[in-house]
């Protein structure tokens, strides 16, 4: 979805993928590579230049190395805690 933050220091629009999953059985054949190719190719051509946050939860390793092969670096922590 595309978000809009105020008072930050992006002027361009956020796209933020929050939720992206693959079965594990289908894994490991591009999929995921192909949807956020996907998403970033929309992006740029529905708003020009704009950024793309992905959400994924901590100790996902195999999200994670999927994202940052495709140049994605972290940029933000997101500390909750449950009542």
């Amino acid at each position: 979805y595309r978000k809009v933050d105020k008072g930050t220091s992006f002027s361009d629009n956020i796209i933020d993928i929050d939720g992206l999953f693959i079965r594990e059985c289908s894994r490991k054949n591009g999929i995921g590579t192909a949807l956020i190719k996907n998403v970033e190719d929309w992006a740029r051509n529905t708003y020009g230049t704009a950024h793309i946050e992905i959400t994924y939860i901590n100790g996902n390793t195999p999200a994670q190395k999927c994202y940052e092969k495709q140049g994605y670096k972290p940029i933000k922590t997101t500390l909750r805690k449950q009542k």
